[in-house]
């Protein structure tokens, strides 16, 4: 009985806790607003381009004449691309807020951080680079987020294209905006690369906690929940066979790059999300926070290797 009240009033002081974060949080002030170049890009005339490009200079190369950009506003598939953006996004309502919750939560957790000026366009579906999120700019590419079934996306792997819809944008744009935290991986070990994205998603959780798995991990459903309940095979396989001090780039595509499933080389690969050495350094990483009470810049700063061993993480049975 007394470890049941013992536990429970622990539960109610880390909700409480919890709440009281949320609350400073929500309190933190944003302001900035979404500058809709991909609207404002088709409705220039030839006689305004000088104006356009005082004002967006990144987007525009001195080598190139306005003749080309007039010729792009006329382009038939621009053209496709630029009215299914219309039809999407009709506004960036939904999209602003929850930026600014996300960069609430990023002010709140790297205070030094600067809002930057956001800007949306279109750019050719480039599904690879569908956000780019510098300390001064945030560009969000809307041609990639219309939503999975869009014809559009017909020759684009599925594994891919589910993401490219708008619950995933505020998503990748904490991601790019991590990739840049975390220091890059202290060696060529799959194991420095599992910790490296291991952080990046562990943070992201702080940053966006009310965020699905789903949509956070990229998983589907099912794929999520056979992760969860194969937490322990995961673990073991990767123990048993001596995986995390590989350094051959073979293991990163079979467990660290974006694919459709990851590889065992076993039956039930199909039934995996691709990735799964992130999930597991995302695991490992969580572990090693709940027994180490640090703050995110010594998280970003601690060797991998540390990290595992401290962590004392044992997979659920």
């Amino acid at each position: 009985m007394k470890k049941i009240i013992a536990f429970s009033l622990s539960l109610l002081l880390l909700i409480s806790c919890s709440d009281n974060t949320q609350k400073k949080i929500n309190k933190i002030p944003v302001s900035f607003s979404i500058e809709r170049f991909d609207s404002i890009f088709f409705s220039t005339s030839h006689s305004e381009f000088h104006t356009l490009k005082r004002k967006y200079p990144f987007f525009f190369s001195p080598n190139i004449p306005d003749s080309i950009w007039i010729d792009k506003q006329k382009d038939s598939m621009q053209q496709v691309l630029h009215n299914e953006i219309k039809k999407k996004f009709t506004t960036l309502a939904d999209v602003k807020n929850d930026l600014r919750k996300l960069f609430q939560h990023i002010l709140f957790y790297f205070p030094d951080t600067e809002i930057p000026r956001v800007i949306s366009l279109q750019n050719n579906i480039d599904y690879q680079v569908p956000i780019i999120y510098t300390p001064k700019l945030l560009l969000i590419s809307l041609d990639t987020y219309l939503g999975a079934e869009n014809e559009l996306y017909i020759d684009i792997p599925q594994y891919i294209s589910r993401q490219m819809d708008a619950p995933y944008i505020t998503s990748h744009v904490a991601n790019d905006f991590l990739s840049k935290k975390a220091l890059p991986p202290e060696n060529r070990t799959l194991l420095a690369k599992m910790i490296f994205y291991g952080k990046q998603m562990y943070i992201h959780e702080l940053l966006l906690p009310k965020m699905q798995d789903t949509i956070r991990l990229g998983y589907t459903y099912k794929q999520l929940e056979w992760t969860n309940t194969n937490e322990q095979f995961i673990w073991d396989y990767f123990v048993e066979n001596e995986l995390f001090y590989k350094t051959a780039p073979t293991y990163s595509r079979r467990f660290i790059d974006i694919a459709p499933f990851s590889k065992f080389y076993l039956s039930i690969d199909n039934q995996t999300p691709g990735g799964i050495g992130k999930w597991l350094g995302y695991k490992i990483v969580k572990a090693y926070m709940r027994r180490n009470k640090v703050s995110l810049e010594t998280l970003l700063k601690t060797p991998s290797e540390i990290i595992l061993t401290q962590s004392k993480y044992k997979p659920k049975r």
